[in-house]
């Protein structure tokens, strides 16, 4: 649980990313996610409090810049970031969807500033693709 009440895994499973001694990439499913039917998750809330993600996010970014794997996991964290936000965008409120849209972007320069420079060097059509949005040339990513 975080401060600001945010109960989310995000920061739980990216922090086990970061400690492990080892990670096996496979295509063989070793769990599978189940979220219960009911409103109780955050999963199925589409309100002000979808707003939390950008918290979560912003502590594993911290947290990933502390790790010695920060060059190894750095492009897949901001893949990850993409989706999780792409996906929040797609199910917040429609009346909060332009505070959303720039709550993104605030995220993206603000908070991934100089993560984005070795994205584009490292994947430069996704961060050409993102770019645009980032500068309102497109609505979305």
């Amino acid at each position: 649980m975080l401060r600001n009440g945010c109960s989310q895994h995000i920061l739980l499973h990216w922090e086990s990313f970061l400690k492990a001694r080892h990670v096996l990439a496979t295509r063989i499913i070793g769990a599978q996610h189940i979220v219960a039917t009911g409103k109780g998750h955050l999963t199925h809330r589409a309100s002000q409090e979808r707003f939390c993600v950008f918290g979560v996010l912003g502590h594993v970014v911290l947290r990933l810049r502390e790790s010695q794997y920060y060059q190894a996991f750095l492009v897949g964290f901001v893949r990850f970031v993409i989706r999780v936000l792409r996906w929040n965008l797609g199910v917040v409120e429609e009346r909060l969807r332009e505070d959303f849209t720039k709550s993104i972007r605030a995220f993206f320069v603000g908070v991934l500033g100089e993560e984005l420079n070795l994205f584009s060097l490292a994947s430069p059509v996704e961060a050409e693709s993102l770019g645009e949005f980032l500068n309102g040339w497109r609505q979305s990513f």
